[in-house]
């Protein structure tokens, strides 16, 4: 998967679960919590931030889904067994 270079975004318009960066370069996960925004950094600390502030999307969550299912069957292939990544 490709990143997702300079796009940036009001926290509002942002999926839950989007990994963003924050102004001053570190990066976490988003989610949206009533009227405002979160990011979960490393270590479980989080930063509260306001739905109008604008954030680089680093990585749209479908994509690290695509990720996190190629990386499973990447380890079946080696291991064996298991179920078998099916093609439709």
């Amino acid at each position: 998967m490709t990143e997702i270079a300079n796009r940036h975004i009001q926290a509002q318009y942002l999926s839950d679960w989007s990994l963003v960066r924050l102004p001053d370069g570190r990066v976490g996960v988003f989610t949206k919590r009533n009227h405002q925004g979160r990011v979960t950094l490393p270590g479980q600390t989080g930063v509260d931030v306001s739905l109008d502030e604008t954030l680089a999307l680093v990585k749209h969550p479908a994509e690290l889904a695509a990720e996190a299912l190629d990386r499973h069957y990447a380890q079946q292939d080696e291991g064996g067994g298991g179920p078998k990544k099916q093609d439709h």
